[in-house]
């Protein structure tokens, strides 16, 4: 998705890049509403698509922590942090720094739901 509409959009698929590029200084004030609304409403769109799709399924798309509250909002907090950290240093605003800018930014944001999975709270 980063590829295919990366020049378009900046491949803003979740309000914390938005909120990250606007920290950054990296995207006006006045885009940043519109930008958060479509996502919200592109998540909801998605996910009634999927319920419609699964309705047996009540759980279909939920992350459930392995461990407190807490400690999954530190989890999210440090990894979305690492995310943007990747995203910040291999984008120029809606453009991208080489042909594996995407790749980076991919692999990146794949551990976020592996590692609660595989590190669990030992009681």
């Amino acid at each position: 998705m980063i590829y295919a509409v990366g020049d378009v959009s900046g491949a803003h698929f979740n309000p914390a890049v938005t909120l990250g590029f606007f920290a950054a200084r990296r995207l006006e004030g006045k885009m940043v509403l519109p930008y958060v609304l479509s996502q919200f409403l592109g998540a909801l769109a998605v996910s009634l698509l999927l319920r419609g799709l699964f309705p047996q399924h009540s759980t279909l798309g939920i992350t459930v922590p392995a461990g407190p509250a807490l400690q999954s909002l530190i989890l999210e907090i440090i990894l979305t942090a690492l995310l943007m950290f990747v995203i910040l240093n291999v984008s120029i605003g809606a453009k991208e720094r080489g042909i594996t800018a995407g790749i980076a930014v991919g692999r990146s944001s794949r551990w976020k739901p592996c590692l609660p999975a595989r590190f669990p709270v030992r009681r």
